[in-house]
């Protein structure tokens, strides 16, 4: 790979992205002297793979692949790109979309099925399921959530959409949130 230049093309066509040995090595005797059966070891960009190998979209490989892989990273991307230039109702409507079908992966549903504006409690979500959905959420956005602010005030995909909002627009544009204003703090 390295003596041909052929890095960017494996990168490009599966996802696989090119790893030091230096890297690998400790990983893979961490892996040995853990005793599995089978184990793999790669960085990649998992939905490149994704798309190239749809059985990483099966239920095994769940733990394996990160949530933000369940949609095109393009999308991922533009969407984050596009937030800040967004009206605040579009941009929550936009987040809205994207949390309904990372819990739609959760619940193994169809993201048109979910109501923005409905508990999610409704829909069965125990708390194994809750912290699934957290976890994904947390990937896909690079934004903490609590259990707790999953819950209250509403519990609904739109209420979960407006706190990342308010989250993610002082993070790209380095202005304070209504937090830390009031208390009189800097952001930076």
């Amino acid at each position: 790979m390295a003596r041909n230049d052929l890095s960017a093309a494996l990168t490009g066509l599966t996802g696989l992205l090119p790893t030091a040995p230096d890297t690998l090595f400790p990983a893979a005797s961490r892996v040995l002297t853990d005793g599995a059966d089978v184990a793999g070891i790669s960085a990649g960009d998992w939905a490149r793979a994704r798309r190239m190998l749809p059985t990483l979209a099966a239920p095994r490989f769940a733990l394996l692949v990160p949530a933000h892989a369940a949609l095109p990273d393009d999308n991922r991307e533009e969407l984050l790109r596009s937030l800040a230039a967004m009206t605040p109702d579009d941009a929550v409507r936009a987040i809205a979309e994207a949390l309904a079908r990372l819990l739609a992966t959760v619940l193994r549903t169809d993201p048109a099925e979910l109501d923005p504006d409905r508990r999610l409690t409704e829909y069965g979500i125990d708390s194994l399921m809750g912290a699934e959905f957290l976890v994904h959420t947390r990937e896909y956005f690079d934004v903490s959530l609590s259990p707790t602010e999953l819950l209250t005030s509403g519990g609904t995909l739109t209420h979960i959409a407006h706190l990342i909002h308010q989250r993610l627009i002082p993070q790209r544009t380095g202005s304070q949130t209504p937090e830390t204003a009031a208390a009189g703090g800097d952001s930076t």
